[in-house]
C-alpha cells in the first residue's frame, strides 16, 4: 500500500521507524519486520516518488490486511510528527 510522504520527511521517518521497531528487523531495501514465522511487514521508501510502500504477508489475507493497515497508519503517524 502506498503512503504519501513529502521528500524532505522520508529520512526522518525512516530513522523514527528504525528507533521504534528494534526487534527482528532487517534493513535491506527498507525496514522489514519479522513478526513471527508467517507474518512480516516491509516498509520501503520509493526512490522516485514521494511515498513509502508498505507490504505485509501473513497466514491469511485478513491478517495481512490488518498488518498493512496497522503499519500504514504507523508510517502516517510518523510523517505527521515530522510536519
Amino acid at each position: 500500500a502506498p503512503v504519501h510522504c513529502p521528500w524532505d520527511s522520508k529520512g526522518a521517518v525512516m530513522r523514527r521507524l528504525q528507533n521504534q521497531v528494534t526487534d527482528n528487523v532487517q534493513m535491506i531495501d527498507g525496514i522489514k519486520l519479522s513478526l513471527d514465522e508467517e507474518r512480516w511487514t516491509l516498509i520501503r521508501p520509493d526512490p522516485d516518488r514521494p511515498l513509502f510502500h508498505v507490504t505485509a504477508e501473513a497466514g491469511n489475507d485478513e491478517e495481512a490486511e490488518e498488518l498493512l493497515a496497522e503499519y500504514s497508519l504507523l508510517v502516517e503517524e510518523l510523517i505527521q510528527q515530522r510536519a
